[in-house]
Order: structure tokens, then sequence, then C-alpha cells
């Protein structure tokens, strides 16, 4: 269940359309700088770190991929003051990656969501750490 409390201004309006609202605001984005493997997070498929202008306020997208799978946290924030954080988690089914020839890249992947607590301290941690990575200019976009 996606929870609103990050989003004051949406929470009051609990209607058919919300999630079209909520899927514009973590979609419809626009690519202001990225980044691939980057080595001070080491996995062992390789990463990326993204940053993304959206309809109001940005996000940063990082995915670390590994052999059986891969994870993907999305930082959505407004003027440097984060709003809301999830953690999805992939896992390759038949093998994965690791086992191409076997399955012919015909493997199933299982997701999950975490929804993480943007006020907890790894979260903002994390959260600063990747800010840090890009440019002034792009981050300026973002206001």
């Amino acid at each position: 269940m996606f929870h609103l409390h990050y989003f004051p201004k949406l929470q009051s309006q609990l209607t058919g359309g919300l999630l079209i609202v909520v899927s514009h605001l973590c979609y419809a984005d626009t690519t202001l700088q990225t980044f691939e493997n980057i080595e001070q997070y080491p996995s062992t498929e390789g990463n990326s770190l993204r940053l993304a202008k959206l309809k109001q306020g940005c996000k940063i997208e990082a995915q670390f991929y590994g052999e059986l799978g891969r994870i993907k946290e999305n930082y959505l924030f407004q003027q440097r003051q984060l709003n809301y954080v999830a953690r999805y988690e992939y896992t390759y089914s038949d093998g994965g990656l690791s086992n191409l020839s076997d399955n012919q890249g015909k493997f199933k992947t299982q997701q999950k969501r975490i929804e993480l607590d943007p006020e907890a301290a790894k979260t903002r941690a994390d959260f600063q750490e990747y800010l840090s990575l890009f440019s002034r200019t792009a981050l300026k976009k973002c206001h």
C-alpha cells in the first residue's frame, strides 16, 4: 500500500485519479545526470545512480545489480528535503544471470517494495551521500 503521509498535499485527495497523480510524480521524469559503476558502491554486476527532474521536485534512483537480483532505491525530494523513499528488491528465478545458457534468458523477476522512513538516520545519510555526487548545476534544476 502506498502511504501518502509524505505527500501532504495529496493526502486529502483519495479518489480514483490519485493513482494517476502519484504515478506521474514517480514516473514522468527527465534525466539530469547519471553515473555508472561508481567504485565506492561495489556490486557484482555494477551500479548506477540517476538524478531526474519530476513535475514537482526531483528523484535520485540508485540501482545495484547482482547475479541473482538487483536493488533499486528511489529518493523523492524537493529543495533537498527528502519526502519519500522506497526500496525495490528484485530476485531472479531459475538461476538468474549466472545461468543464462541454461534458462536462455527466460527467467522471471520477483519484486518486493519496502517503504523506508525518510527521517531514519541511515536513509538520510545515504541520501546526503548520493546528493554529493551530483553537480550543483544539475541539483539547481531540482528547485
